[in-house]
């Protein structure tokens, strides 16, 4: 059983890989217009092109360095609830 439900599982995980696309600019023409319109892909292009300069974004507490990061995840109640509940 366990070898069946795990086949399946990565049988799915191909089938995802495969229809979802990776980036906003290497979707195919057939799926283009029903996953994002073109303000939609602008959007998304422009937060790539932020994130992969560095730039901070409109998220809550954007400019922090990794250790702040680091010392407010620690903080988070919800990190701690996942963690005993795992």
């Amino acid at each position: 059983m366990y070898l069946f439900a795990g086949s399946v599982t990565i049988l799915w995980a191909f089938v995802i890989l495969a229809l979802v696309p990776d980036s906003p600019f290497r979707l195919s023409s057939a799926m283009s217009g029903r996953i994002f319109n073109e303000e939609d892909r602008r959007l998304l292009a422009k937060r790539a092109q932020d994130k992969s300069e560095g730039e901070p974004t409109e998220v809550e507490g954007a400019g922090l360095s990794r250790w702040q990061e680091i010392g407010q995840a620690a903080r988070d109640p919800m990190i701690w609830l996942f963690a005993l509940m795992g």
